[in-house]
């Protein structure tokens, strides 16, 4: 297939809709020789700030000299953007040659389940794609919900839930409790899991937490965070975590709301080095400085400022001019 054909392929699977569940999934990946299980890293689920949780901590395992694999969504412009390694979109071709690759295993598990959705394709791809590109460590934001979204196949050691407010309803239910616990579902034994949420849909985490018998580090108790607001330079702040406290680091997003984002990646980092994963405080503090999500509250131009904001739509950017 051409790029514009394996792009025609995948968008015509739009009219199988959101089919929650891991079973085609799984079954796919198992085609593909289940790459899921190659990884480490860390999967962020969430309502808000996920995807600004997964640039800071790719761009800091950037800096400390691995190679990472990024799977953000939704895509702002290309679905080359959902397949990222060192955050680099993969390339158009290689997309294409891919989604070809694939369709014959896609086919087979169509034939016994039903047709895989355009994100469970995306999510198998993903996946079998960085397993052959050799990445050494996966950051993966989490689309639908957790527990029965495609990306819950994954085991990364290091679980992230930002927040909890009302989203999805339809599919994850009408308070925040069902939320959380749906979006809890990422939570694996023998991991830890770190988590932005408050009451009441803390609680809910906390359960799931202590069910899997893993520590989990809290936004306001195990993880603390001041800072102040350069407007549009960004943010910096002081973040203390179990490890220690990390003083005057610099987040160039933009909203006072990224300390706490970035607190929640500093505690990231820091039970990836619990794992084993050498990650030096210079590499944290240039990768946190390094950060950039485009399209999300980007600064385009200063004279006069022009934002693009594009976070709560895919292949859409909302211009503002200030």
């Amino acid at each position: 297939m051409s790029y514009q054909e394996s792009l025609d392929y995948l968008t015509s699977l739009g009219r199988f809709g959101i089919k929650l569940g891991l079973e085609r999934t799984e079954a796919l990946l198992h085609e593909l020789g289940d790459p899921q299980d190659l990884f480490q890293g860390v999967l962020v689920a969430g309502t808000n700030g996920k995807g600004s949780v997964c640039a800071m901590v790719a761009s800091v395992l950037q800096a400390a000299g691995y190679r990472v694999g990024l799977m953000p969504k939704p895509h702002l412009i290309s679905y080359t953007e959902r397949i990222q390694v060192d955050q680099r979109p993969i390339r158009e071709d290689d997309f294409a040659a891919l989604l070809t690759e694939l369709q014959p295993a896609i086919n087979r598990v169509a034939a016994d389940l039903g047709p895989p959705t355009e994100f469970e394709i995306l999510t198998s791809a993903a996946l079998y794609y960085f397993a052959r590109a050799g990445i050494d460590l996966l950051v993966c934001e989490v689309g639908l919900g957790g527990r029965l979204d495609s990306t819950n196949v994954l085991d990364l050691g290091v679980s992230v839930i930002t927040n909890i407010a009302l989203d999805h309803t339809q599919y994850l239910g009408s308070t925040l409790e069902a939320i959380a616990s749906e979006k809890a579902g990422i939570l694996k034994p023998d991991s830890i899991a770190i988590t932005g949420a408050q009451p009441p849909a803390l609680a809910v985490i906390e359960a799931k937490a202590d069910d899997q018998r893993i520590p989990l580090e809290r936004l306001g108790q195990e993880i603390e965070v001041s800072a102040v607001d350069k407007e549009w330079a960004g943010v910096q702040a002081t973040i203390t975590t179990p490890v220690g406290t990390y003083r005057d680091l610099r987040i160039p997003l933009l909203g006072i709301y990224q300390a706490d984002n970035a607190a929640l990646a500093v505690a990231s980092i820091d039970a990836l080095r619990s794992r084993g994963w050498d990650i030096s405080n210079g590499a944290l503090r240039d990768g946190l400085a390094r950060t950039r999500w485009p399209g999300r509250l980007e600064v385009i131009d200063r004279d006069p400022i022009v934002l693009v904001d594009g976070a709560q739509w895919s292949g859409y950017a909302g211009w503002q001019s200030y």
